[in-house]
Parts: C-alpha cells; structure tokens; sequence
C-alpha cells in the first residue's frame, strides 16, 4: 500500500506516455520506460525506507512499554518488603 501512496510521480509518468497531441515525436524521443521505471523504483525506495522507520518506531515502543511493566513489578515488590526481585 504504501508504494501506491509514494507513486504519484510513476502514475504521473503513465499518464503522460500517451502521446494524444502534437508531441509523439517528442514522446518517442524520450526513453519512457527507463523513467516509468526509475520513479516507480523511486517509490519502492520510499516505501521501504517508512516500512523500516514504523518498525523501528513500534520496535523501540514496544521496549519502552516493556520497560515501564518491568518497572512497575519491581517498585510494586519493594514495596511489599520482599525485596527489589521479590527472591
């Protein structure tokens, strides 16, 4: 989904590949594929480098959540007089 949301400029690109008026010589003149493909590889690249970003982003949450529960154990069972690991 996300290549879809970043590859506005590869629709773009298609939609202007179709030479309906006075620039077909134009239109074949430019090499059309090899930009179609450079801004849809241009997406992917976006794609991914917000795919590894969200991870890292739920990655370094989940350890912060994580941390805090530990936390809280551990305040909870020093407060119980058993000591901070509750051995």
């Amino acid at each position: 989904m996300l290549v879809f949301l970043f590859g506005f400029r590869y629709r773009r690109l298609l939609a202007r590949r179709r030479p309906d008026s006075a620039d077909a010589l134009l239109a074949r003149q430019l090499d059309w594929a090899g930009m179609s493909l450079g801004a849809y590889y241009e997406a992917v690249r976006k794609a991914l480098v917000v795919a590894v970003v969200a991870r890292g982003l739920v990655a370094v949450g989940g350890l912060g959540a994580l941390g805090l529960w530990v936390r809280r154990r551990v305040v909870a069972r020093a407060g119980r007089g058993r000591g901070a690991l509750g051995v």
